[in-house]
């Protein structure tokens, strides 16, 4: 017997893979690690599919990336792509998508009152994009690069604040009309 809600979030995770592709090669090159919309999919796939699909569809994601295809800010692929400096933000995805996922809908979803949801996506969101910056911060700057502490955690998260904190605000205004649209 087909279980149709399994299916359903297969589907969309399968999706939410293709829109991570897809925001990874719209980037602007600022240094080392370009700005790019991937954390919009990130963020997007953890809200909506939850603790344990959103992650599925990151892993997905860092698999083709692994078998070569170019889904990346420079549009390359294969597994040297994944021991590079953005390897750690790459990385960091899967863990952003599963504690956005577990917060919103262990805390968020249950709630009656449109803001408290709101509130709860925030701190998953805010808390998942925390996770990767320092992961990817580390992985990049200090072990690739070999600089200090305060230094990784600077540039690696610096640059990346406003625009995460942006995209944050824009999933939270559209994420009640896509779940809606979608039944989850």
């Amino acid at each position: 017997m087909i279980d149709i809600k399994k299916t359903k979030k297969l589907i969309i995770c399968a999706l939410a893979c293709g829109l991570t592709c897809i925001c990874a090669m719209f980037t602007i090159q600022i240094g080392i690690v370009p700005i790019s919309l991937v954390g919009l999919a990130v963020i997007l796939s953890g809200a909506l599919l939850g603790p344990v699909y959103g992650p599925i569809s990151q892993i997905l994601y860092l698999i083709l990336v692994f078998v070569g295809f170019p889904f990346t800010a420079k549009l390359l692929g294969g597994p040297s792509y994944l021991i590079g400096p953005t390897a750690g933000y790459m990385i960091g995805y899967v863990f952003n998508a599963f504690i956005v996922g577990y917060i919103y809908h262990h805390f968020g979803k249950p709630c009656d009152s449109y803001f408290k949801r709101m509130f709860w996506f925030v701190v998953g969101a805010a808390m998942g994009t925390i996770v990767t910056l320092f992961i990817g911060s580390i992985w990049c700057y200090a072990i690739i690069y070999k600089k200090d502490f305060f230094y990784a955690i600077a540039f690696g998260t610096g640059p990346f604040l406003i625009g995460d904190s942006l995209k944050i605000v824009i999933i939270g205004l559209i994420l009640p009309k896509l779940e809606k649209i979608l039944d989850l």
